[in-house]
């Protein structure tokens, strides 16, 4: 099932392949998110879940690293301007 992935505050939405990550996605749509390591090492990549659910968890504060996270369902991403490298 493909998923949707919005990105606030921008409104901009794309569709995640079934096992896609949020930034796999993201770099197909076009959207340069930061990173660095791309295996969840780093955390350049994180970001707030604002609702919706990926198949591994989210840390306490609700957030998760984009470059593991698989979306299971419609997800809202919530976004920086220092998130972005190009959109």
């Amino acid at each position: 099932m493909t998923a949707t992935i919005t990105f606030e505050p921008f409104g901009r939405v794309i569709d995640a392949a079934p096992g896609e990550t949020v930034l796999d996605a993201a770099d197909r749509a076009g959207i340069r998110l930061s990173r660095q390591c791309r295996n969840g090492t780093c955390g350049t990549c994180r970001a707030g879940i604002v609702s919706g659910e990926i198949a591994q968890g989210r840390a306490a504060d609700g957030s998760a690293l984009l470059c593991r996270a698989v979306p299971t369902g419609d997800l809202v991403v919530a976004l920086d301007a220092s998130s972005l490298t190009g959109m």
